[in-house]
């Protein structure tokens, strides 16, 4: 059995058939649209936060007057 990014198939005379290399492309494609949609989320979250922490503070500004 070999093992090519975590994809195992029995050993043939074409070690890398067109079919694995197609579903090795669609996975490190899925990964990097992954990795992208985290930065673009983690993103999102901290100016969320910063709008927050805005809000508050102008909130507790208004208060303290």
């Amino acid at each position: 059995m070999v093992f090519i990014k975590g994809l195992p198939y029995a050993a043939a005379p074409e070690p890398w058939h067109p079919a694995f290399q197609e579903i090795y492309n669609l996975r490190t494609s899925t990964e990097r649209d992954i990795k992208d949609m985290k930065v673009e989320v983690s993103t999102a979250l901290t100016l969320l936060d910063e709008k927050v922490q805005q809000l508050l503070d102008d909130y507790w500004a208004r208060q303290r007057k």
